[in-house]
């Protein structure tokens, strides 16, 4: 057993220690933070990595004990370096919307390795940046994976559909001298629960859906198309003139699948709002 004065001479040698060297717990703690900044995209990790190096950035300059660091921390992460990255409600969403832009841009289904090297490869010659297809293959769920996605890969995805960075394609900042996207439509950010979309392509299919909510879609209205009144689906980007890819399908008895709408010239839309 510790006695009190076993325990006081610890906790001085400990504070000693840190004064003395908390120059090296920054650097340490600096170094865990450019990991994982590269490794894990916007990861507690990170964030805890900042705000423990500024508290004790702040505390060492008055020598305060190391055990008083938890009080300026929790002040820090409650008002201070309270920083958003993602403009949309969640990471998922923000992802999500990516991967759909990215599948408007490339113009066909990613089903299998073939078509994910394919993607790999335009990628690297859009924005001259390689992400593998092992790496797509995850991302869209092709192959079973828990891990996240690398920011470096989320600004690469985000570079091939116009923007700088992926925090700009959250923010909707298109800073590219083409516009990539065009006139489109960014369902979380742009749509309303109850509105309505009416989506036209060729040969003269006409669709009229109503937006549930969270990108979900319920079809209401069907004029020459295999969709059926009904079903539902998930979209969160819609691109004038490029196909319209339904994530998640619901069409009578069969599982839930994808379905792209205009493969061939792209689809129109016009945006219907609801009563308020």
């Amino acid at each position: 057993m510790i006695n009190d004065n076993q325990h006081k001479y610890y906790a001085c040698k400990v504070t000693e220690y840190y004064q003395k060297y908390w120059i090296s717990f920054c650097c340490m703690f600096f170094v865990i933070l450019i990991i994982s900044y590269h490794l894990i995209a916007f990861d507690k990790v990170y964030m805890f990595c900042v705000r423990f190096c500024v508290a004790s950035a702040i505390d060492c300059r008055h020598m305060t004990p190391l055990f008083c660091n938890f009080a300026p921390w929790f002040f820090l992460n409650s008002q201070f370096l309270n920083l958003n990255y993602n403009m949309y409600n969640d990471k998922e969403a923000a992802i999500a919307a990516l991967k759909q832009a990215v599948q408007q841009k490339v113009g066909f289904n990613l089903n299998s390795p073939k078509d994910f090297a394919l993607l790999a490869g335009s990628i690297e010659e859009t924005t001259g940046q390689t992400v593998s297809p092992s790496t797509l293959m995850r991302l869209w769920d092709y192959v079973g994976s828990d891990v996240k996605p690398r920011i470096s890969t989320l600004n690469a995805l985000a570079a091939y559909v116009g923007y700088s960075d992926f925090a700009a394609f959250c923010e909707g900042k298109n800073d590219s001298s083409d516009d990539v996207l065009g006139d489109h439509l960014e369902v979380l950010k742009q749509l309303h629960e109850r509105d309505h979309l009416l989506l036209r392509w060729e040969p003269g299919r006409k669709v009229m859906v109503r937006h549930l909510g969270n990108a979900q879609f319920v079809v209401e209205r069907v004029e020459m198309s295999k969709l059926q009144v009904g079903d539902t689906f998930t979209c969160h980007l819609v691109i004038a003139g490029q196909p319209l890819f339904l994530d998640n399908l619901v069409h009578g008895d069969m599982a839930p699948r994808r379905y792209v709408c205009g493969r061939h010239g792209g689809v129109t839309f016009e945006v219907l709002r609801a009563e308020r």
